[in-house]
Parts: C-alpha cells; sequence; structure tokens
C-alpha cells in the first residue's frame, strides 16, 4: 500500500499535513515504519521537526522548511503558546460532562515503551469536554495544555476511562 500524506499548508517557512493513522511521525530506529517525515522529505528536501504525535494517532503536524522556522515554532511549543485539540473516544460515560486531568507523566518502570502518571514524572495537563455519548463509549474532545509521551492515553486510562482501541492502556 502507497501513503500519500495530505499536504494541507505550505510556504517559505512550513509545511503542515495530514499524518494517518499507522504511520510514525519521524523514523523509528529500527526502520519498522513508514514516517510521515520520510515520506514528505522525497518531495520537500530536508524539513525539521517540530512536534510529534503517536504512531496509531491521525492528526495535524508542522515542519518547519528551515533552522530559523524550526527555532521559532519550537519555541512556541516549548513555552505552550500553541493549542492542541484531539478528539477521543474512550470506553465508558464520564461522570462529568467537562473536567481536567492535572498529573505528571513518567516512563512506566516496569514497562518499556509505556508511561504512567507518577509523582516523579513531568507536570501534564488535560481538558475534556463530552461531545456525544452512547451506550458504552463517549466522543470527547481534549486539548492537552502539555505534551507529553501518550498524555491523553495516560491519563484517561487513569482515572478508569481509556482510548477506545488502545493496546497499551486499555488493557
Amino acid at each position: 500500500m502507497k501513503i500519500k500524506p495530505e499536504v494541507i499548508f505550505e510556504d517559505d517557512d512550513l509545511l503542515v499535513a495530514n499524518k494517518p493513522s499507522g504511520i510514525t511521525t519521524i523514523p523509528d530506529r529500527f526502520g519498522k515504519y513508514v514516517s510521515l517525515q520520510g515520506l514528505l522529505e522525497k518531495q520537500y528536501g530536508k524539513l525539521f521537526v517540530v512536534h510529534r504525535i503517536d504512531r496509531d494517532t491521525s492528526g495535524i503536524v508542522c515542519f518547519a522548511k528551515n533552522e530559523a522556522a524550526h527555532r521559532h515554532l519550537s519555541m512556541q511549543f516549548q513555552h505552550h503558546t500553541v493549542q492542541k485539540f484531539y478528539k477521543a473516544f474512550v470506553q465508558g460515560k464520564m461522570p462529568f460532562a467537562t473536567g481536567d486531568i492535572d498529573g505528571p507523566i513518567a516512563e512506566h518502570p516496569g514497562k518499556p515503551g509505556a508511561m504512567m502518571v507518577s509523582k516523579q514524572g513531568k507536570e501534564a495537563l488535560t481538558i475534556f469536554e463530552v461531545e456525544e455519548e452512547f451506550k458504552h463509549v463517549s466522543l470527547l474532545n481534549v486539548e492537552i495544555k502539555t505534551g507529553r509521551t501518550h498524555q491523553i492515553r495516560v491519563h484517561m486510562a487513569s482515572v478508569g476511562h481509556p482510548l477506545l482501541v488502545d493496546e497499551i492502556y486499555a488493557g
């Protein structure tokens, strides 16, 4: 199957593409997965990674086309001035229509590649609002104020509502 990423914006400094689920944002260490960066660089040349989203997450990803733009955009992410919104299907019905989960996230000591809420972790804030409820599932609008690895997945699982198809945190 040939994957052709959809570029939704481009100028002299920035390239914005829609990343489909199932590919990584950047090349993985072992070359096991197709990466969005690799696919785009074949057509656009060297691109600088500004941020990433999980392999199984689809969504918008920004790349800088030069070092100055990379520095500028990276600072926006570092200072949390970028707004990041997601849609998430979670197991069960949420007890509140809106809420936030404020819990530091760290690597899980017993599960390589997994994360967990931990006092020793880095600060992480997730805000959610229920968009629609179904019999055993809720559709959420989610905003993350930080950008920790697996943040939405870890936070939703920590309150008993893991993402619907999450292989790591849903059990």
